[in-house]
């Protein structure tokens, strides 16, 4: 071993210093404390703020379109596509990208390698670059046999570093993507050297071991480009690892940032496509510009050399999208997801079989088991993991030298020793046990055409032929090529045949189910299209196949697997989207599903996702027993446009800490509002259960007002049959059905007066309750949203800080909001509410005398006298001691009340009128006439009386005018001594008046 000597590099060295040390070496940790440490220790993995990890905003609620619909379901996923041409456009009119390309001219122009280094999704795609290269030279000799005398060393000319070495494209190898030395080590073992170019591609662009291949190619003055997807500002600001090679004047940075994936987190489908297109395109660009001046004009011709500029490329790119959008395309693509969701659902296998293009299905194959957590392949040693539900083949070729086609050189495997990984600082788990990912290992996955009675020992089973371009001919009936009489003898023993052809030619004679996807594949040296056509296609049909099984969530990964520390983030993230908790509590329960499912057998572990089981157990638990989340969001805006939120995720350091009855988390550092802003988020328990929250911040210097701060942010799930009551309109108002629950809806409502109190109820399970203890009755509002899934509502209170001449470095909530698990309706909400309601001072210094204290049962009735006041009176007689009063609606001349003050006289004349209310009166009932009052309550009789006060400012400094009703109780959840008589007397109502609220 070589290369390992402190004083060899003063990066290398850092890199050795900075590189993860795995997870906490204490005696026996508990998995709260790994949580904690993770959370605490290993904030470069925190990733949630990058936009290759969020949420799409065009494919939300994606599992449920495909559910519904697949094609409506894949239209969504292919129109995130369109995202990917306009950055490729300005990329390859760079100066970054002319510098790449000249650089891949220069290095061959001097006989030195282009190496392609990644991880996972990119580690697939360096090895496809490097194959393709590879396979385009052999293919151009055996054309021209000459060629080789002179070229014959080209197709070594390229060198693919794949994290975990070339047995990862079976399956990323565990944690090995979280150290820097890996990756370095690798580059080194590669011979990288001065005068070289290597070509790094991370999709998140933080990609440990990616960066630890830069910082190689740096040290040997290679020429080094780094491709990623996320802004370079933000990871250079976040992330210190990666502002070492962003801001490193060795390294050329090209940002290919498209925004978020179709799926949240996939970065095998937009990320890795346009880095496909752009590292593509720039390869075949310098390799024209270095033959340019070796090779005929005829030579360059047949060889497809100089006819696709990158100008070009990516223009043909824009028409195969729109090409793959047809509606013979997607009928197509729908047909192909539906027939393998109802394979998989039925327990079946298919098992692709290809030719020149076995790699790019292996990628995406194999890229499913992460994604969505569905059995990975499996070696021949293994008889006891479930046999994976689709596979690839070589039908021509035994799996040694189906291997050997499949990358184009003999694999390059890692076969480190124990002292290497101890070298190279790794976990003490992997030194004492270093990972079997040798050639042997990978001998041990039968990609070849070897019998294999797994893939035929279920039905139904299925042989699929995957074929693109002018390999289609291979199907052709009668066809004698060697490879269709190869997969004509290997698909015998499968129940049924079917075909994947993508290209303009259909098979001619082919007899069997036929999935043919119509699009133009022109050549290019690297078979540039041919590649984004069959990965486009299959990335696309898998997910939506995916979706429709329920490993979605909205367009989230609801399977997703936590191999890695990313993962782990991304797991969290996931948990906390899905299950309503904070980062701390869906971090914690993380590890404890990990470490339970540590005593699992293999096959259950093996296809388990940890995010989707611990889904499962806050939900069973109730997640609503714990504390509340420390969520919150701030708006920020100019008083003019639109506001930018905020949360925790995007602040530079978190720190919660957590006792039994409190709790209390700090965020520091933004980019936007100063390295010394800080949140402050305290939540505390009271003897009755009630948990107190406020929310703070200081050392504010952004230039933009904090708009709104919204606090709490509390998550519950809830089932059909549930009802959300908002306290802060009349009297309140219970919300529910399907429309108010619908999937993706979001509302606000604002509290107006004392009454500041709502609640998720629920038939089943817990109930939830939320207020706001404002003394002062300030202006506030709450947002309500159901999740795309649908199943659970968040509630954000919303608090306005105020009009100020310039944004305070400081602010507090000047109230506390309450929060509380509890069983019951509204009524019981309004109970919890009452305890603290009934001693503010719009209680206490109440009227002494007020009848309407008394009052029990209110109607609303309407009309004239002699409809609206009978079935009031027979009400009461009903009800005996249980005191009743009306409200008179519709008293006056107008039929609707857009008129105020306009109402007098009545319609009926002032003596009927006034003795129709004496009559009722006399009787003990209390009348109200309904007056629709202009900004304020009509209990008032001047302006003074509750005008001013209830007047909302609005953000441009306007007065917003509001209609709001004079005051009606309509069985107020205060009256508790009523509430039994309520119930008892509740079937004697009906048809008594006309309506009863």
């Amino acid at each position: 071993m070589t290369g390992l000597k402190p004083a060899r590099s003063a990066v290398f060295a850092v890199a050795l210093l900075a590189a993860s040390g795995g997870w906490a070496q204490q005696p026996a940790p508990t998995p709260r404390d790994e949580a904690l440490s993770f959370i605490r220790n290993e904030t470069q993995f925190h990733l949630g703020y990058l936009p290759t990890e969020q949420s799409h905003p065009g494919t939300r609620g994606l599992s449920q379109a495909l559910q519904a619909d697949t094609v409506t379901g894949l239209r969504m996923l292919l129109g995130v596509d369109d995202d990917i041409p306009p950055v490729a456009r300005r990329v390859v009119a760079s100066p970054e990208f002319a510098r790449l390309r000249l650089a891949v001219k220069e290095a061959l122009d001097n006989g030195r390698r282009v190496f392609f280094s990644g991880c996972g999704a990119t580690g697939r795609l360096a090895i496809l670059l490097d194959a393709a290269n590879r396979r385009f030279w052999r293919e151009s000799f055996q054309r021209q046999p000459a060629l080789k005398d002179a070229y014959g060393e080209m197709d070594e000319r390229t060198y693919a570093v794949m994290t975990g070495g070339d047995f990862a494209l079976i399956r990323s190898v565990e944690s090995f993507e979280d150290y820097i030395t890996f990756g370095y080590h690798q580059m080194e073992q590669a011979g990288v050297r001065e005068g070289d170019v290597v070509v790094a591609i991370s999709e998140g662009g933080e990609t440990s071991s990616v960066i630890g291949t830069v910082l190689r190619g740096v040290d040997v003055k290679a020429k080094v480009f780094f491709l990623f997807n996320n802004p370079a500002e933000l990871l250079a600001a976040k992330l210190e690892r990666c502002r070492r090679v962003i801001e490193n004047p060795a390294v050329t940075p090209i940002v290919l940032c498209t925004g978020p994936m179709a799926v949240a987190g996939s970065t095998r489908m937009q990320a890795t496509t346009i880095e496909l297109l752009v590292a593509g395109a720039a390869f075949e660009a310098g390799l024209a510009d270095h033959l340019a001046g070796r090779l005929s004009a005829a030579q360059r011709a047949s060889l497809g050399l100089g006819v696709w500029t990158p100008e070009r490329t990516v223009a043909q790119f824009e028409a195969l999208l729109s090409q793959l959008r047809s509606d013979a395309n997607l009928a197509a693509l729908a047909r192909m997801t539906d027939r393998e969701a109802d394979l998989y659902g039925k327990k079946g296998r298919v098992t692709y079989f290809a030719n020149a293009y076995l790699l790019d299905i292996f990628t995406d194959t194999t890229e499913r088991s992460p994604t969505f957590k569905i059995p990975p392949f499996r070696s021949v040693h293994d008889t006891v993991s479930p046999a994976p539900w689709a596979f690839v083949k070589d039908p021509l070729r035994p799996t040694a030298e189906a291997w050997l086609h499949l990358v184009g050189h003999a694999p390059r495997c890692l076969e480190w020793p124990a002292d290497t990984y101890a070298q190279l600082k790794a976990a003490d788990t992997i030194i004492k046990n270093p990972p079997q990912i040798g050639i042997k290992d990978l001998h041990a996955y039968p990609v070849g055409n070897e019998p294999d009675a797994s893939r035929t020992e279920v039905t139904p089973n299925v042989a699929m032929a995957v074929l693109v371009g002018d390999e289609d001919a291979l199907l052709d009936q009668g066809s004698s090529a060697a490879w269709s009489q190869a997969f004509a003898a290997a698909a015998a023993p499968f129940a049924e045949r079917t075909a994947l052809v993508v290209g303009r030619r259909a098979p001619q004679g082919w007899q069997e189910e036929l999935v043919h996807v119509d699009v133009d594949v022109p050549a290019t040296p690297l078979r540039l299209f041919g590649h984004l056509a069959l990965k486009l296609a299959l990335n696309n049909v898998s997910s939506a196949t995916m979706g429709k099984m329920g490993r979605l969530s909205s367009n989230w990964m609801a399977h997703v697997d936590a191999s890695n520390k990313k993962l782990i983030d991304r797991s969290v993230r996931l948990i906390v989207e899905l299950a309503g908790v904070d980062y701390e509590t869906a971090c914690i329960a993380l590890f404890e599903s990990l470490e339970e499912m540590k005593g699992w057998d293999e096959a259950r572990r093996r296809t388990t996702s940890p995010a989707a089981y611990t889904v499962e157990r806050i939900r069973a638990r109730g997640s609503a027993s714990g504390p509340p989340s420390t969520a919150w969001r701030l708006g920020l805006g100019d008083m003019r446009g639109a506001l930018r939120f905020i949360a925790p995720e995007e602040m530079r350091e978190t720190s919660v800490s957590r006792a039994a009855d409190a709790l209390t988390g700090t965020w520091k550092g933004h980019a936007e509002c100063g390295d010394a802003f800080t949140v402050t988020v305290t939540w505390r328990r009271a003897p009755d259960g009630l948990w107190s929250g406020d929310l703070a911040y200081e050392g504010y210097s952004g230039r933009l007002f904090v708009e709104e701060i919204h606090f709490p942010v509390l998550s519950g799930a809830f089932a059909s049959g549930a009802s959300f009551v908002f306290g802060g309109h009349d009297s309140g108002v219970v919300c529910q059905g399907a429309a108010f629950f619908k999937p993706g809806a979001k509302q606000r409502r604002t509290y107006c007066g004392g009454m500041q109190f709502s609640a998720l109820v629920n038939t089943n399970g817990p109930s939830l309750y939320f207020d706001h203890r404002d003394p002062t009755v300030g202006a506030k509002g709450c947002e309500i949203a159901i999740a795309k899934e649908g199943g659970r509502l968040t509630y954000a209170g919303i608090h306005v800080p105020g009009l100020l001449d310039r944004p305070p470095a400081a602010y507090r909530i000047p109230y506390t909001s309450g929060f509380t698990p509890f069983a019951g309706g509204w009524f019981e909400a309004g109970q919890i509410y009452k305890k603290w309601g009934s001693a503010q001072p719009w209680h206490t210094n109440r009227k002494a005398v007020n009848p309407m204290r008394k009052i029990g049962l209110w109607v609303w009735n309407r009309g004239l006298i002699k409809d609206a006041l009978p079935p009031v009176e027979r009400l009461q007689k009903e009800l005996g001691d249980i005191p009743v009063a009306v409200d008179w609606y519709w008293w006056h001349g107008n039929p609707y009340d857009t008129d105020y003050p306009d109402f007098w006289p009545p319609r009926e004349g002032v003596e009927p009128f006034r003795a129709a209310v004496a009559h009722l009166q006399g009787q003990g009932i209390f009348a109200q006439v309904y007056i629709n009052g202009v900004c304020w309550d009509m209990d008032g009789k001047t302006w003074q009386e509750g005008g001013e006060e209830g007047v909302f400012v609005q953000r441009d400094g306007s007065r917003a005018t509001r209609r709001s009703t004079g005051i009606i109780t309509t069985g107020s959840p205060t009256c508790a001594a009523r509430h039994r008589s309520f119930k008892i007397a509740s079937r004697r109502w009906s048809g008594i008046c006309g309506r009863v609220v």
